[in-house]
């Protein structure tokens, strides 16, 4: 089977990492008596709990839709909350669920960035995942962005 490359260029998706994806392996997590995440620093709280893959599979059991993930990606992300926070991956697994609309040639996809946040929010709610981002403070707008660089499969 043979490996190819291949562009990506996301205009609005919802990376999962940091504080989210630890947010989300915590829920399981906790039920087995890990560390409780409330009382550790930010990077504690990430390192312990912060695997991209395995957020990834709690996701998907609890079936996100778009969910997507690259085991390769090699690019930027840049946050698209007015901060425009850029992060650099070289070869490195993401996870991230894209938006639903996209914007044709005479109209945009959302009316506003609050639009935009508010569809990632009612996607994670359906999951059950709302509440337990609320719990740890995290802002959802922090973790939208866009994705443009290549992946390898």
């Amino acid at each position: 089977m043979g490996m190819n490359t291949y562009p990506m260029d996301e205009k609005a998706v919802l990376m999962v990492q940091g504080r989210l994806a630890a947010a989300i392996n915590a829920i399981d997590w906790m039920i087995l008596g890990n560390p409780d995440p409330t009382v550790m620093s930010n990077e504690d709280f990430i390192n312990a709990y912060g695997d991209i893959a395995l957020a990834h599979d709690a996701m998907e059991e609890r079936d996100i839709e778009g969910l997507c993930f690259c085991s390769e990606f090699q690019g930027d992300a840049v946050t698209l909350n007015g901060r425009q926070n850029v992060t650099h991956y070289d070869d490195d697994y993401i996870c991230y669920i894209p938006c639903k609309k996209e914007p044709s040639l005479f109209s945009a996809a959302y009316a506003g960035f609050g639009d935009l946040k508010a569809e990632f929010e009612d996607i994670l709610d359906q999951a059950g995942l709302m509440k337990t981002v609320r719990d740890f403070n995290i802002d959802l707008a922090d973790y939208i962005c866009t994705l443009t660089g290549t992946y390898f499969c």
